[in-house]
C-alpha cells in the first residue's frame, strides 16, 4: 500500500518528492538505474512481470512519473492484461507533452480498460512562468476516480496512496502535515542538504502505531491497519513463506539551479529481516531548465 508525498515549499527545493514501495519482499526488482541507451532515464524496474515496468521514474528532460495501484473495492490485487507499471514508462519515453501524452496513451491502451487500478502523478520539472518561484502543475491520471485528471494547481504539498486522491486515507494526511513541518524546521534551522534528506527519510520511515505492535501480524490481520500508516513494518504473509511491508524508499530533491538529486535505499529484497539496506545515489542537470 504504497505511498508518494510531494511539496514545493522549500526555497531552496522547489520540488521534493518521497516515495514508499510497499510490495512482498521476495518479488523479482532491480534497483534504479539508467535504463536506456542514452542514459537518460532513471528507474528501477519491476521483475515479476515480463514487461519489466516501474513504479517510480525521472528522465533528464524533467519528465517525472510515479505511479501507485489503487485497492480495489474487493480484497486482492487483480493481474491486468496489460502491466501498470507500463504507464509511467510510456510516460518517460514519449515525447509528448502531459496534456497530449493523456489522450494518447489512453487512445493506445483503450482507456485503461486493461489495466489494473492505478494512480499516477506525472508532469514535467519546468520552472513556473514569469516571477513566481516553483514549478509548473503536475498532473494525477487515474483509471479509478471519478476525475480522471486532475491537474495540481495552488497545491504547495500534495499526496497520494492507494485511494482516490480526493479522497486520502488517514496515512496521506499524516504524511503530508509530517512532511510540512520537517521543511518548515528545515528551513528556520537552516538544515545542510545531508541533514534534511536524512530527516525526510525519516517522514517515510515512521509506523502507525508504532513497530511494536505489528510484530507477529500477518498480511491478512494487518490488513486494515495499512491506510493509516506511511511507514509499513514487516508483516508475514499468509502463508508464512514471505514478509509484506515497505521495502523501497526514494527521494528526489528538485535545487532551484535545475540540479536533480535521486536518492534510493532498498530496505529489503528477499525475506531475510537482518539485510543491510542499499543505498544508491544520482544526480544531474535538467535538459533545458535554464531556457
Amino acid at each position: 500500500m504504497c505511498i508518494l508525498l510531494t511539496s514545493s515549499l522549500h526555497p531552496d527545493y522547489p520540488f521534493i518528492l518521497l516515495s514508499n514501495r510497499d510490495e512482498y519482499f521476495s518479488r523479482k526488482t532491480e534497483l534504479a538505474s539508467f535504463r536506456d541507451e542514452s542514459q537518460t532515464q532513471l528507474r528501477p524496474a519491476d521483475l515479476a512481470r515480463e514487461e519489466h515496468g516501474t513504479w517510480i521514474g525521472v528522465n533528464k528532460a524533467g519528465k517525472v512519473a510515479v505511479l501507485v495501484n489503487f485497492r480495489e473495492p474487493y480484497t486482492g490485487d487483480p493481474v491486468g492484461e496489460i502491466s501498470r507499471g507500463l504507464i509511467p514508462v510510456m510516460f518517460l519515453e514519449s515525447k509528448q507533452p502531459s496534456d497530449i501524452w493523456e489522450k494518447v496513451v489512453g487512445e493506445q491502451t483503450q482507456n485503461f480498460q486493461h489495466v489494473g487500478g492505478f494512480s499516477l502523478l506525472y508532469g514535467e520539472l519546468k520552472r513556473r512562468r514569469g516571477n513566481s518561484e516553483g514549478i509548473e502543475p503536475l498532473h494525477i491520471l487515474s483509471n479509478r476516480s471519478s476525475k480522471k485528471n486532475t491537474v495540481l494547481k495552488g497545491r504547495a504539498t500534495v499526496g497520494l496512496s492507494n485511494s482516490e486522491f480526493e479522497k486520502p486515507w488517514p496515512k496521506v494526511r499524516i504524511g503530508t502535515n509530517v512532511l510540512e513541518r520537517t521543511i518548515k524546521s528545515s528551513v528556520a534551522q537552516d538544515w545542510s542538504e545531508e541533514l534534511l534528506v536524512q530527516n525526510l527519510f525519516t517522514v517515510l520511515s515512521t509506523p502507525t502505531p508504532e513497530s511494536s505492535q505489528w510484530q507477529g501480524l500477518t498480511f491478512s490481520q494487518a490488513f486494515d491497519m495499512f491506510p493509516k500508516s506511511v511507514f509499513i513494518p514487516p508483516v508475514k504473509s499468509d502463508t508464512g513463506s514471505d514478509y509484506y511491508g515497505t521495502r523501497t524508499q526514494t527521494i528526489m530533491l528538485l535545487r532551484k539551479d535545475g540540479y536533480m538529486k535521486f536518492i534510493e535505499r532498498n530496505l529489503h529484497s528477499s525475506p531475510n529481516l537482518f539485510e543491510i539496506p542499499q543505498i544508491s545515489e544520482y544526480g544531474f542537470q535538467l535538459d533545458g531548465w535554464n531556457s
